[in-house]
């Protein structure tokens, strides 16, 4: 396993710890079960990750105009939900129709514990463009809202050189799809947001 992770140039050093805890929990689960006596990964140690960890960046205002102006209206609409909503991308592809209250006079999605990382029910408020926006599609209860495939954060990248939008900016700080819940929480604290509810949104 060392061997191998020593090798990985193109996994984050965060990936590569996950992969790590994954395996040891399914070696301690065979230990649990007496189908091996001892972890063989047990004094394998992480990654650290102090300095190395790549950082994001909001997006600004004129960026995304650009960026929504050469994208498809599926990722359009994509976008605009992970920016309104702070939801990461496995949660999106997870949202279905019956998640969405759009009736009332607050519209919301619910995120729910089963598709959450924190594993809670989570009220999502919607802002009232993305509410309407949301109201235009074609929605089934039992099926899912947006349709994303595996190789989004590709058409991620295609989409921002599409806009003249640099990946990673002077300091180092880089733009991809998970800088979409930057932006959330970014104007969450621009409006005077409490950091507190800001963290809980």
């Amino acid at each position: 396993l060392t061997t191998w992770r020593s090798k990985q140039d193109q996994l984050a050093p965060k990936t590569l710890n996950e992969y790590l805890n994954f395996a040891n929990a399914f070696l301690n689960w065979l230990k649990r079960q007496s189908r091996l006596t001892v972890n063989p990964l047990e004094h394998v140690t992480k990654i650290d990750l102090r300095g190395r960890q790549k950082k994001r960046r909001a997006i600004t205002q004129d960026e995304l105009q650009r960026l929504l102006a050469v994208t498809t209206p599926k990722r359009r609409l994509i976008y605009l939900t992970a920016i309104y909503t702070g939801l990461r991308i496995g949660e999106l592809r997870q949202l279905l129709g019956a998640d969405l209250h759009l009736d009332g006079p607050r519209p919301y999605f619910l995120a729910r514990a089963g598709t959450t990382k924190n594993k809670k029910d989570a009220s999502i408020p919607l802002h009232p463009l993305l509410a309407e926006e949301i109201r235009k599609l074609p929605i089934v209860m039992a099926q899912p809202v947006f349709k994303i495939g595996t190789h989004m954060e590709r058409s991620v990248k295609r989409d921002l050189l599409r806009a003249k939008i640099d990946l990673v900016d002077a300091l180092g700080r880089k733009l991809d799809f998970h800088a979409m819940r930057k932006t959330f929480a970014t104007r969450l604290a621009q409006n005077g947001t409490s950091q507190r509810l800001t963290q809980e949104l």
